[in-house]
């Protein structure tokens, strides 16, 4: 199968709803020259062998930049979107191969928390953007997203996470420190609404039709 396949499987068609996908970083830890494209996103949700010299590949462990969004956002603008997914399903922590994982279940409110993607198989793994990502709380048995952004569309890449490689999202468990500017797509994650103690997870929706997802408790400082 060719990069063109692959990617047709796995990538959102030029310009995608801000729930099917969101921009690639074109900065892996070990990528080919080959330029990224966009074609039909996939309906499948099974692992695929990858061939490591035809991806933006992975080969170790991935910290992604904490850097705030450069642009103040005026809260209850009606320009601002929801990041979110809708989920069938509760995600598993583990699917596919992959496994994501907190540094703590419980994190009080202005410590860091990491959260882990990794590789638990012997085998390359093709994953989507590592954008695909967000926080949530559980309020009245719904799931409500923390992240918002101006941003209404993006587009999707591929990346080959080797054995054992993987992505890490650090963050400080308050509205600044979650929020994040992911360039160079120029794309804002932003925080409108106070952090409260209670339940909340970490989702990622860039394996192809699955989710993966970690629950932890955010208490008081």
């Amino acid at each position: 199968m060719n990069r063109r396949q692959v990617l047709r499987r796995l990538s959102v068609a030029g310009i995608a709803s801000l729930t099917a996908g969101c921009l690639g970083d074109r900065t892996p830890a070990t990528e080919s020259t080959t330029p990224p494209q966009t074609t039909t996103e996939s309906t499948t949700s099974t692992r695929t062998t990858l061939d490591p010299s035809r991806f933006y590949n992975v080969v170790d462990v991935k910290e992604l930049p904490a850097k705030p969004p450069q642009t103040d956002v005026a809260c209850g603008d009606d320009t601002l979107d929801d990041v979110e997914r809708p989920y069938e399903h509760s995600p598993p922590q583990e699917v596919s191969g992959l496994e994501l994982t907190a540094s703590k279940d419980n994190v009080a409110i202005g410590e860091d928390i990491t959260f882990s993607l990794r590789n638990v198989t012997e085998e390359p793994i093709e994953v989507g953007t590592i954008y695909k990502y967000n926080v949530q709380r559980l309020e009245n048995d719904r799931w409500t997203p923390l992240f918002q952004t101006p941003t209404k569309a993006w587009h999707d890449i591929a990346f080959g996470l080797a054995p054992g490689a993987g992505y890490d999202w650090s963050f400080t468990v308050d509205r600044e420190g979650l929020e994040r500017e992911h360039k160079p797509h120029e794309v804002s994650y932003h925080v409108c609404s106070p952090l409260e103690p209670g339940t909340y997870r970490f989702a990622f929706w860039g394996v192809l039709d699955d989710a993966l997802a970690t629950r932890l408790t955010v208490e008081s400082p």
